[in-house]
């Protein structure tokens, strides 16, 4: 987890960076969940799904 201290009390979708290892941690309701949006992967080649 981060080299940081988390809040306390944190809300549902209560969202952090931890510079340190260059990440977005999420807080789900129950735990924290590491986001890493380097691995994310868009194909931009689809049809939008909005009207």
């Amino acid at each position: 987890m981060p080299s940081f201290p988390l809040p306390p009390n944190p809300d549902i979708g209560c969202v952090v960076f931890d510079d340190h290892r260059e990440m977005w941690i999420v807080f789900t309701g129950k735990e924290w969940v590491d986001v890493n949006l380097k691995e994310h992967r868009c194909n931009l080649n689809e049809e939008s799904i909005q009207d």
